[in-house]
């Protein structure tokens, strides 16, 4: 996991002389990338990590590879009949990178909703958590794995900004270092910190791999890839509205986009919404050296992947 939360020393000096420094000439005097300039710009100024990862799985010349996109499993919240399936096939198919698009775990007694008190308290789920992302690490020695922050992972930082404000920010209490995430082979993602300083999200050759709360829409949508797409004409493919659905549009360029949204590995009946739309399902992507892809949107349905 490439976490940036140290400056080096000779750029730290820079800003502290040069306070209002700007990133053109941190690129173009001191050696550093564009990448490099954005990043360090964003802690000195805002006194914050930035979780990024570029994607470090790439195909040769001629060749592709794949990642699994499991996304919204909720634990210890999930459907484990559907996940087990999900996990069956992506195993079956093969492939090189394993990407948690968000709200891989719940948080559920931390969330700002009404909660049940009789459920488990958070540092049960967080046991429980734990264990699970270990053993899902465990699936997959080998692969690159990738985990994308969701409005779920969101719901601790929310707790402390509302609740605790003192706490927050401080070491450790965080969801990567909660759940352990680093610990057990994942890099994660702010894809929302990443908006905040100016930078692209996470992507899969040249499709955005999204969450889906980071961009502000309407909840009532008859198509939610559409409406990703209307608000940011680009490829792409979000999770968090737990249906199966897809939007292409040839442009007038002669291109042609795409917009895709996934089911869910979680229980599909939760309490703060027993009646919806939503459908489990996974997603497949097959990508080459130039960043082209296809998506397998794949539907979970009466324990078949369809």
């Amino acid at each position: 996991m490439k976490v940036v939360n140290e400056v080096p020393k000779e750029i730290a000096q820079i800003y502290m002389d040069y306070p209002n420094i700007g990133r053109d000439t941190l690129t173009k005097d001191f050696g550093l990338s564009h990448h490099e300039a954005r990043i360090y710009s964003w802690i000195m100024k805002n006194g914050k990590h930035i979780y990024h990862h570029d994607l470090a799985t790439q195909p040769e010349d001629g060749g592709t590879k794949k990642a699994a996109i499991l996304p919204d499993i909720h634990f210890p919240y999930h459907d484990q009949k559907a996940l087990d399936v999900a996990l069956n096939y992506v195993l079956k198919v093969g492939v090189d990178v394993v990407v948690i698009p968000g709200d891989g775990v719940d948080c559920y007694q931390i969330s700002f909703w009404k909660t049940d008190p009789l459920r488990d308290p958070f540092h049960v789920e967080v046991s429980k958590s734990v264990k699970f992302i270990e053993k899902l690490s465990a699936l997959f020695p080998d692969e690159e794995k990738i985990w994308i922050e969701g409005n779920h992972e969101l719901r601790l930082r929310n707790m402390l900004w509302t609740r605790a404000p003192e706490f927050a920010g401080l070491p450790g209490i965080d969801i990567p270092s909660i759940y352990k995430i680093k610990e057990s082979g994942f890099n994660y993602v702010s894809n929302f910190q990443l908006f905040q300083s100016g930078m692209k999200p996470f992507s899969i050759g040249k499709l955005f791999v999204l969450h889906g709360q980071e961009i502000k829409i309407s909840g009532g949508a008859v198509n939610f890839a559409k409406l990703h797409y209307d608000k940011n004409p680009v490829t792409q493919i979000n999770t968090h509205h737990h249906q199966t659905q897809e939007h292409i549009t040839r442009k007038m360029d002669l291109n042609t986009d795409g917009s895709w949204t996934t089911g869910c590995l979680c229980d599909l009946h939760p309490d703060y919404a027993p009646a919806n739309r939503w459908n489990h399902g996974l997603a497949i992507i097959e990508y080459d050296s130039g960043g082209f892809f296809s998506v397998m949107n794949k539907k979970i349905i009466d324990g078949r992947v369809l």
